[in-house]
């Protein structure tokens, strides 16, 4: 593990996918230099989609998990895939990690630090990552093992077109290949029987990968090892998200953890990582990490939710309590007095101007300043007005007296018109 060179590899085996589509897979391989072993990941591609940076992170994390961390990483410069992605994680793990180091070095370099050249010191350039020289056959090493396992160890897998689909070897000229007689899974399983295969095999004259291996252990070889949490730190992005009283959402998960119950309302900065999503790192006040897992879900009839609800709100309460227990009850009216004094004078209002106004508006204004007095009612003796309906009530409100209706004497009428005509 002094040296481990890593690279992206098609293989060249056709296998169908579920939705029927034919697809040759995506190898992440890192190579132990010194004892021949091939640590690999499997990548089954989607459509349009290419080797990402969570692809390479998980590889290496799963490398480092079986193998330990490697002294010296060589990183090949091919088109499939741009490792400037992974720089920055690689040089973060070697701020973590002691026994891991990262510096750009030449080709020359890593030929002599592989055996191909006379070295020039015993030991490879430390603090390294190295980016090969394009079209550098020397110092791309793996690809001679890449050769080795296609044409003698992947060939033995139903589906291998030997990059020919055309090949005759496989089929015969003018037939559709045949793909692997299998899901992903089950290829899966084959290609690790094959790669088990190959470390049990002695490789041109020298001993098997396993054994090669086995002799480092007698000799009391051992691994430098990393805890997950420092990957989790190195391979991920730093992320701004608001505290709820649920905990945090960061890229459309919500996660928990007991320690944000203090920071409930703020806003804090916690890394995360596309390639393990089951959890974040928080860097406390005293940057210690915290591990910040996804959220638990609870169903709506889930009475665990309910109890789990209970507790995170008791330990809301303790905390305000807790609080509370190390102030001091403050006078607000004091508070806000020293506030305000802090603060400039009162706006003083300056002196205003007088707006000229038309001979109609200026009687509208001294009527308000000067409003008619209203004419006093003089009543009657024996009459008074109603207080709420200003009603006179008494002689005036009387009514006038009706004459009363004449009576007619008939006799006396005839009587007269009578006397009248006997005048000459």
């Amino acid at each position: 593990m002094d040296i481990v060179i890593g690279d992206v590899h098609p293989v060249d085996i056709l296998i169908q996918t579920a939705d029927g589509r034919e697809i040759t897979p995506r190898l992440i391989a890192w190579l132990d230099w010194v004892s021949g072993d091939m640590h690999t990941t499997l990548v089954f591609l989607g459509k349009r989609e290419g080797i990402k940076q969570e692809h390479i992170a998980r590889a290496f994390v799963a490398m480092v998990k079986d193998w330990g961390l490697p002294r010296l990483l060589y990183l090949d410069n091919g088109s499939e895939y741009k490792w400037d992605e992974m720089m920055d994680g690689f040089r973060a793990l070697a701020g973590l990690a002691q026994a891991f180091d990262v510096v750009i070095a030449s080709a020359g370099e890593i030929d002599i630090a592989t055996g191909c050249d006379e070295p020039k010191s015993a030991q490879p350039p430390s603090d390294t990552v190295i980016r090969a020289k394009p079209y550098n056959a020397p110092a791309k090493a793996i690809e001679a093992v890449f050769g080795n396992l296609e044409q003698n160890y992947f060939s033995m897998i139903p589906g291998w077109i030997g990059g020919n689909r055309m090949n005759k070897r496989t089929h015969r000229v003018g037939k559709k290949p045949i793909p692997y007689p299998g899901n992903e899974q089950e290829f899966e399983q084959s290609f690790n029987q094959v790669m088990t295969f190959y470390r049990n095999t002695e490789q041109r004259e020298k001993p098997s990968p396993n054994d090669r291996k086995r002799a480092f252990y007698a000799d009391r070889w051992q691994p430098y090892i990393a805890s997950y949490e420092v990957f989790l730190f190195a391979f991920s992005t730093l992320e701004r998200s608001k505290v709820h009283t649920n905990g945090i959402q960061v890229n459309g998960e919500w996660y928990y953890a007991d320690c944000l119950i203090p920071l409930i309302g703020s806003y804090i900065e916690v890394r995360a990582a596309k390639w393990d999503k089951s959890h974040l790192v928080w860097l406390d006040e005293q940057e210690r990490p915290n591990l910040i897992p996804q959220a638990k879900k609870f169903a709506p009839t889930d009475r665990a939710g309910a109890v789990e609800n209970s507790r995170r709100k008791g330990l809301l309460l303790q905390h305000v309590r807790d609080e509370k227990a190390g102030t001091v009850k403050l006078d607000m009216v004091e508070e806000i007095a020293r506030h305000n004094a802090m603060h400039e004078p009162l706006p003083t209002l300056p002196p205003g101007i007088e707006i000229g106004i038309t001979p109609q508006v200026a009687a509208l204004a001294d009527a308000r300043k000067n409003p008619p007095k209203a004419r006093e009612t003089s009543l009657l003796p024996g009459s008074f007005q109603h207080k709420k309906t200003g009603e006179i009530i008494g002689i005036e409100a009387m009514p006038e007296p009706v004459e009363p209706a004449k009576v007619i004497d008939l006799d006396r009428l005839l009587l007269e018109s009578s006397q009248r005509k006997k005048i000459p």
